[in-house]
């Protein structure tokens, strides 16, 4: 069995107080990028025990993320986990694309339908949760809203095609500095304003309302961010932010035809970087 475990962004976020278990509340749309993703596969195993093996082989073993999502399945189901998980990574780590979210839902997702009958939506709604904040959106990952950590998921209707390009800079960032090193935001853009742009398909206005309270730190300690977004802009790109908590950054396209020549243009002058185009629709 396998699935594919797609990559997200964020059009918007919003990071409000810091709650007493550690978390942040926050406020943010989430949109899937169905051009970058992972590959999630599970067979039975051998020996009767649970194994997470990644192209990448720094990632397996038991802190991947997908052996936790196993084993809360396998424990909540009241079954041996015995089970073989590989994870086939395109998704660049801890750049903020959600990938270890988003492979860890793929888990949950095989799991739950190779025992159709054993968990409730309800209680694999919870495991994410538990999981990360991540992980709920990507249980069913469509545009969304999301509230809370990010575990109040409520899609969103789109009304427009938005094409979005992203770029990997080449070195990961982790959430956790992220928000611990997390700069006041300047931005008074709130998420109607977002919802307001989509509506109205006006991916320039768009463009121009990208908000991300993480960013202004990352600016800030990593210049080669900058130096990126200026090639962006000067590849056509109509608005650039940082994807979620960094590494990556993102970039709102004229067209799609426009967004090849930004994936092109990165991929040429900054040979470390990886970029990819998505479409996004609803």
């Amino acid at each position: 069995m396998k699935i594919k475990a797609p990559a997200k962004t964020n059009l918007f976020l919003r990071v409000a107080r810091k709650r007493d278990d550690g978390y942040h509340e926050i406020e943010t749309i989430f949109v899937p990028l169905e051009n970058l993703s992972d590959t999630v596969e599970l067979t039975d195993s051998n020996d009767g025990k649970l194994s997470v093996t990644c192209s990448i082989p720094a990632l397996s073993g038991p802190d991947n993320l997908c052996h936790k999502a196993a084993e809360a399945f396998a424990k909540s189901a009241k079954i041996r986990p015995a089970w073989k998980i590989h994870v086939i990574k395109r998704i660049p780590v801890a750049a903020g694309l959600g990938g270890g979210s988003s492979d860890a839902a793929g888990v949950l997702r095989l799991l739950q339908q190779k025992y159709p009958h054993k968990i409730s939506e309800a209680d694999i709604l919870y495991m994410a949760s538990k999981l990360g904040a991540d992980v709920p959106f990507f249980l069913n990952p469509v545009p969304s809203i999301a509230t809370g950590i990010g575990e109040k998921i409520k899609p969103l209707a789109l009304k427009c095609w938005i094409p979005i390009v992203v770029v990997f800079p080449g070195f990961p960032v982790s959430a956790k500095w992220a928000y611990r090193n997390r700069i006041k935001s300047s931005s008074n853009v709130e998420l109607k304003d977002i919802i307001s742009a989509l509506d109205k398909n006006d991916n320039r206005r768009l463009a121009s309302l990208l908000r991300n309270d993480l960013a202004p730190a990352l600016w800030k300690k990593f210049p080669l961010l900058s130096i990126l977004k200026d090639g962006m802009l000067k590849a056509g790109a109509l608005g650039v932010e940082v994807s979620g908590s960094g590494s990556s950054l993102l970039a709102v396209a004229k067209s799609a035809k426009s967004a090849d020549r930004i994936v092109k243009e990165m991929d040429k002058r900054f040979e470390n970087s990886v970029a990819s185009y998505s479409c996004v629709t609803g």
